[in-house]
């Protein structure tokens, strides 16, 4: 019987995982962005390419 794939796995060093590019449209940006469009005070708009909308759904 074979050996299942997940059993071969290694643990990920905790130096090498990848960070999230803040500031560069990760998650963390896209509230404040939707609420820059939305005309909440003190959002910044920090995803340009995100089109301007009177309405938005963010699903995780």
């Amino acid at each position: 019987m074979a050996t299942p794939a997940w059993d071969d796995v290694e643990p990920l060093a905790v130096r090498s995982a990848p960070v999230p590019e803040y500031g560069a449209g990760s998650l963390a940006d896209l509230l404040p962005t939707l609420g820059s469009h939305l005309g909440v005070p003190g959002c910044a708009q920090a995803i340009p390419e995100l089109a301007p909308a009177d309405r938005a759904c963010v699903f995780l």
